[in-house]
């Protein structure tokens, strides 16, 4: 057992090493657990089931996908501190699952962020430090040259990114960003890496997918003031692939957002099951930066997925930095 005030406490729990073969799953299961925001997880073939490391209290379940039960594992000192979160688990091959739980509070204390460059980022970049193995220093060059996973890949990102991420600033200096670091924070952070990432996919044969999700629903908006609304705010877009707005908000979904939900319930659920021809067997397009491939979502709240050009949105992005890649200079389409 090891413990440090910024480094990782690590529990183990001890299993029986006596070898169990696993019955074979059909289909899918959900995993029905209370506050469940699992960080981490791992599979367990020994006892046959899987530990999830839940983020919000720092405790484990234990989940049996056969039975659909589960137990709670509570740490002395550590579930129910809110400095700590649970962040890491994995079976060892030998009978023995280990836990990471790590106090970010101290680590957050003593690691600070480098400056922000961009009004509506409180602080830098949160990334891993490059040790050129797991975590690489130049994501462009590896990128454009192939050295990723050839798997297909959706990617995507809200229409109004900033809607979220300026309640912060403004809640420390009262003051909004302008139009133009608005621009700036969506091109650099979002726009411009999706389509980058989609293009070096297609130069190398691996299909991808883009997506832009636009709508702004009474019951998911965090604010509404001086004519302006949160709109397609950070991660709006998972309350339409869980169907939960209104068991966040108590307010009930319009019938065009029941069916916007539907529409992108239906094309998660195809690309789940078939990544490969999915998407395409509802006629969504590859992403082609030469052809209407990017695809609008909910925009002006109709239910619909429309195709458009790429360059429609990424045309500045030839002069954007990515700063999250550790780039010193702007990027091109590969």
């Amino acid at each position: 057992m090891y413990t440090s005030a910024l480094c990782p406490f690590i529990w183990a729990y001890f299993m029986s090493t006596a070898l169990s073969s696993c019955p074979p799953f059909q289909g899918s299961f959900n995993a029905s657990i209370l506050d469940l925001y699992a960080e981490s997880e791992d599979w367990d073939p020994v006892h046959c089931k899987i530990y999830f490391g839940l983020y919000y209290n720092a405790s484990v379940a234990v989940y049996d996908p056969y039975r659909d039960e589960y137990e709670l594992i509570d740490f002395p000192g550590i579930t129910g501190n809110d400095d700590y979160t649970i962040t890491g688990i994995d079976y060892d091959g030998m009978g023995s699952i280990y836990f990471a739980a790590k106090n970010m509070l101290a680590i957050s204390e003593t690691i600070r962020p480098l400056p922000s460059d961009n009004f509506l980022r409180t602080i830098s970049h949160f990334t891993p430090f490059p040790d050129e193995e797991i975590v690489f220093s130049d994501y462009i060059n590896r990128t454009t040259a192939g050295n990723f996973a050839k798997v297909p890949i959706m990617l995507g990102n809200t229409n109004n990114e900033d809607g979220f991420y300026r309640l912060v600033p403004y809640a420390q200096t009262g003051l909004l960003p302008s139009p133009q670091v608005v621009t700036e924070f969506l091109l650099e952070s979002f726009t411009c890496p999706v389509t980058f990432q989609a293009s070096a996919r297609r130069n190398h044969g691996v299909p991808a997918w883009t997506f832009r999700y636009m709508a702004d629903w009474d019951n998911t908006r965090l604010y509404s003031m001086n004519g302006s609304t949160s709109g397609a705010y950070h991660m709006v877009d998972l309350h339409m692939i869980f169907g939960a707005s209104e068991d966040v908000t108590g307010l009930p979904p319009t019938v065009d957002q029941r069916n916007l939900t539907r529409i992108m319930q239906t094309a998660w659920a195809a690309f789940a099951d078939d990544p490969l021809d999915g998407l395409t067997s509802l006629g969504w397009p590859h992403f082609d930066q030469n052809k209407d491939s990017y695809i609008l979502l909910g925009k002006n709240n109709i239910p619909s997925a429309q195709f458009v050009a790429p360059s429609d949105w990424n045309t500045p992005c030839s002069t954007v930095t990515f700063g999250i890649f550790g780039t010193s200079t702007a990027t091109s389409l590969p």
